[in-house]
């Protein structure tokens, strides 16, 4: 959070560098878990239902960024700062 705020480059890539190993075993989880949840012949369509999450999330953040990046400027701070801010993208 806040990252859009930040002015020192090499902590914000930091950051990022982090954030992404950290965050690099999340989808490989999720697939084990599922594995575990559900019995093998409903697991195509947990793990379809799964990879249709993200098709589905652009279609609906893309006109709430467009939103954003034309009408939020609060505070004298840039609509791109405010993007990264609400999106929690870690971006230098």
């Amino acid at each position: 959070m806040l990252t859009g705020f930040r002015a020192h480059r090499p902590s914000a890539v930091r950051r990022a560098l982090s954030s992404g190993l950290a965050e690099a075993g999340y989808f490989p989880g999720i697939l084990l878990y599922l594995t575990y949840w559900f019995p093998q012949r409903e697991q195509a369509r947990a793990f379809a239902l799964l990879e249709t999450a993200l098709p589905l999330t652009t279609i609906l953040g893309a006109p709430v960024s467009g939103l954003i990046l034309d009408h939020v400027h609060w505070l004298g701070v840039s609509s791109w700062r405010w993007l990264t801010d609400f999106g929690g993208k870690r971006r230098p």
